[in-house]
């Protein structure tokens, strides 16, 4: 039995001695018990309401966030990671997100500032890392190749597998034309080797 249960058998049980003989007597106790019980029960519903709803509550949002984002709803994608951010702001998902959904609309420098919030929280996110690298392939290659380098070191796994083959590959064009070749080739096979799709987009 929980420790609120055997609380409020003690009580009643005490106040059921304690109730008078006339009926101008017993009002009291019997509302003080009901006062006493209601109270026990809503510190029980808030306690689990506060174990249980911020998480549900996040996952909601942040996947309605992304339902929008498919459907092209921008806007409303946004206010719904901006939600779940508020809601969970130690999670870098929906930082990602909304880096994503500028990124897209072409919001280069929001964008970007949203993925190094995103790689604050988490080093290792390499979708934050892999799309950040693109963005900044063209103004800062060499930050876009250490980007890319840190994409490739994580985890092979079959959610990652196609960014690592990406990174890879994108990492192989930058070393190309800094006149690095080798390393370039080398990274080309190894993308090539990850996913034999990109054999299609090597130049002939």
């Amino acid at each position: 039995m929980c420790r609120e249960a055997s609380t409020i058998d003690s009580v009643t049980s005490t106040f059921t001695k304690w109730s008078a003989s006339t009926p101008a007597q017993r009002w009291l106790p019997r509302v003080l018990l009901g006062l006493i019980i209601g109270g026990a029960a809503l510190f029980l519903t808030t306690s689990l309401q506060s174990k249980t709803a911020p998480r549900s509550s996040y996952v909601a949002v942040l996947r309605a966030g992304i339902a929008y984002q498919r459907a092209g709803a921008y806007d409303l994608a946004i206010a719904e990671y901006k939600r779940a951010h508020q809601l969970a702001p130690r999670n870098p998902a929906p930082l990602f997100d909304l880096g994503d959904v500028a990124q897209f609309r072409g919001q280069s420098t929001v964008a970007a500032r949203y993925y190094h919030a995103c790689l604050a929280l988490q080093p290792n996110y390499i979708n934050a890392l892999y799309n950040l690298a693109i963005l900044e392939t063209t103004t800062h290659p060499t930050t876009a190749l250490a980007l890319y380098t840190t994409a490739t070191q994580q985890p092979l796994t079959a959610a990652n597998r196609t960014l690592i083959a990406e990174s890879y590959f994108n990492r192989g064009f930058l070393f190309n034309k800094r006149g690095q070749r080798r390393q370039g080739a080398a990274d080309i096979a190894r993308a090539i080797a990850l996913d034999p799709a990109l054999r299609q987009r090597v130049p002939q």
